[in-house]
């Protein structure tokens, strides 16, 4: 066997062996990370749901698009209407249509609707 030979043999068992320590690193380490499946705000930080049928004005005002005017509005609604059945029964109060529900739809909940094995 040619010197050429030997270190094409021995390159292909280093790569064998990093790629046996590789795969091993990924599936010990990374498997460790869980997806948590929670609403993200605009800041990037991780956060709870945000109830519709409890919050206050302040709570519902830190929502992407519903400023204290509208959260005014989303407080009376509730108290003249009911609690809210699903969360897109938000569209029910004026100023909040399709688009600002669908900026908000992974943020809000009502606590009535079906749970996933995951939350």
């Amino acid at each position: 066997m040619s010197r050429q030979e030997r270190l094409v043999i021995i390159f292909l068992i280093l790569c064998v062996v990093i790629g046996t320590g590789v795969s091993f690193y990924k599936n010990t380490h990374l498997a460790q990370i869980q997806v948590v499946p929670s609403a993200i705000t605009k800041s990037g930080y991780i956060k709870g749901k945000t109830n519709i049928n409890t919050a206050g004005p302040q709570e519902l005002a830190s929502l992407p698009g519903i400023g204290p005017s509208l959260a005014k509005k989303i407080v009376n609604f509730r108290q003249e209407n009911g609690l809210f059945i699903l969360p897109e029964d938000i569209t029910k109060v004026s100023g909040i249509g399709k688009s600002k529900y669908e900026s908000i739809k992974d943020l809000v909940t009502t606590e009535n609707e079906p749970r996933s094995s995951f939350e």
